[in-house]
């Protein structure tokens, strides 16, 4: 039995100790790979996880741990950080400090219930291209799928299908890119599951999360749902990842390590051979290349049933005027027929009030409202149920049902167009293809200056390949990901010309140094 034991601290204040610590292991404390342990260290004691046992010290009398705390990762989790912290470039501390969960006294000692997962149904992928693939690794397991469902699919019943057949055999994991209460796809989870459903999202209590992590750690729960964090749920025998609207900029982790869900997701599911199962509306120009180059399988609609369900589009040269006259003219016709209008513009701030003001104006008598990013829940609610003429910014085009809608303006498009970020086209394109999904029988007006840019052409064919053609492109010529890596390294201005020579003399890579003014 091994005397002493390898342990890396995670609290956040020592994460910048990119070492190992060894510790003796007290006579009758049983301790593996992945325990979750307090040991001293600077006359405290920290928080840390076993990373290795030892059957000799490296280290002359070595101080012996002082806890076990809560129950700790297993080896593969514990080896699953390792690659996190080696692909992000963070330490191992704060790789663990990220799988490791926040630990809620007294919830150990909670009985733990099983749930068995119930009868679901079936959902038909025989529309899709290649849907019978994905249908029979829903069946026998492994494989890779981008799936880019029709506008008027029922994407939570499919997800719903697609976990419970999967839950037959072992666990499944369920990501989500905000996981809020009226999530469409959240409350199908837990209609069809109920207490066999973990949930992992933020938008429960510590004390829940931990509860749920703790159940499906147990096996008691064979279905987890979360936001990114999620994609480290301590799943059993996982069979299935789903990540749904695989392309959000929510499943980037902004703090070290500054994980992507879908790429943790993937490495899951090689090392376990689950299937995994990425939902675009659209997809990614990464989940795209993939379906290229390999190992993933498009599941698409044909082109035709795709255009049947699609709403005309119109494109208005804008002018000086913003909404432009024919958008107004647009406007008024469907509030006479008793339809809504939706209005979304992409500028924030005052440039935003004035448009809604504008509008406001000239279709009155109307019951308006206008929305942004600092709108409470039960504001988009409201406007969602009782307003006719909605004025918004893109943050809208969320999980979000508009009834009733017969018209949807996008107004300044060349304002998200031209953002200098190299994801610029791809976000604002997925932006209208979700806000698309109110308007089946609606028309839809768009302001550019630019009518031929990919992305506007792209939604005027209902085809995300003419936009991903042209990115994949321009992304491979400039260096660009998915055809090449890149890596951000914040240091102080005045240390920047240094770093920038010594991270360029490490490798052949291009080190681009930004400008600042004084």
């Amino acid at each position: 039995m091994s005397r002493f034991c390898s342990v890396v601290l995670v609290e956040t204040a020592l994460t910048h100790l990119d070492r190992v610590f060894t510790y003796a292991i007290p006579d009758g404390m049983a301790v593996h790979v992945g325990s979750a342990v307090r040991a001293p260290f600077r006359r405290k004691r920290r928080v840390g996880v076993v990373t290795g046992l030892l059957e000799r010290a490296d280290i002359e009398r070595p101080l012996p741990l002082a806890a076990i705390v809560g129950p700790g990762l297993d080896d593969e989790t514990v080896d699953l950080a390792r690659w996190v912290a080696g692909r992000y470039l963070s330490t191992l501390g704060e790789a663990l400090a990220t799988v490791l969960p926040q630990r809620v006294a007294g919830e150990e000692d909670s009985v733990v219930e099983s749930g068995r997962p119930h009868h679901t149904g079936s959902f038909d992928f025989g529309t899709y291209s290649r849907g019978s693939a994905l249908a029979r690794a829903l069946q026998r397991g492994g494989g890779g799928f981008v799936w880019r469902p029709l506008a008027e699919e029922d994407r939570a019943r499919a997800i719903v299908s697609m976990a419970g057949e999967a839950a037959k055999r072992g666990g499944v994991l369920v990501l989500l890119p905000e996981v809020r209460v009226r999530s469409a796809v959240l409350t199908a989870l837990r209609d069809a599951f109920a207490e066999s459903l973990g949930e992992l999202g933020s938008h429960r209590s510590a004390r829940e999360r931990y509860r749920d992590w703790l159940a499906i750690q147990a096996g008691a729960k064979r279905i987890a749902v979360g936001g990114r964090a999620a994609v480290f749920a301590p799943m059993r025998d996982l069979r299935l990842i789903v990540i749904d609207d695989e392309g959000h900029q929510s499943y980037k982790e902004g703090r070290a390590p500054r994980y992507h869900a879908r790429a943790v997701a993937a490495e899951r599911a090689r090392r376990t051979g689950a299937t995994l199962v990425l939902v675009g509306v659209p997809p990614s120009v990464e989940a795209r290349a993939a379906t290229e180059r390999g190992p993933y399988v498009l599941v698409g609609p044909p082109r035709p049933e795709e255009r049947k369900h699609r709403s005309s589009v119109t494109v208005i040269e804008q002018g000086t005027l913003v909404p432009s006259a024919p958008t107004l003219q647009a406007a008024k016709e469907s509030l006479a027929a008793r339809r809504r209008v939706v209005l979304v513009t992409h500028r924030g701030g005052s440039h935003a009030g004035s448009i809604a003001a504008r509008a406001v104006r000239i279709l009155a008598p109307s019951k308006p409202m206008q929305l942004d990013s600092s709108s409470t829940p039960a504001d988009v609610a409201r406007a969602a149920r009782s307003a006719d003429l909605i004025c918004a910014t893109p943050f809208i085009a969320k999980d979000l049902a508009v009834e009733r809608v017969g018209l949807l303006g996008l107004l300044d498009v060349d304002a998200a167009l031209s953002q200098p970020e190299y994801r610029a086209h791809e976000d604002t394109f997925a932006t209208w293809w979700r806000a698309a999904r109110w308007t089946a029988d609606a028309r839809i007006f768009v302001e550019t200056a630019n009518a031929s840019h990919p992305a506007i052409l792209a939604l005027t064919k209902w085809d995300p390949d003419v936009l991903y053609r042209a990115e994949a492109a321009r992304r491979r010529e400039l260096g660009y990901p998915p055809f090449a890596a890149l890596a951000r390294i914040d240091v102080p201005a005045d240390r920047a010309i240094e770093v920038a020579r010594d991270v360029a003399a490490a490798g052949p890579w291009e080190v681009f140094v930004p400008k600042w003014r004084s």
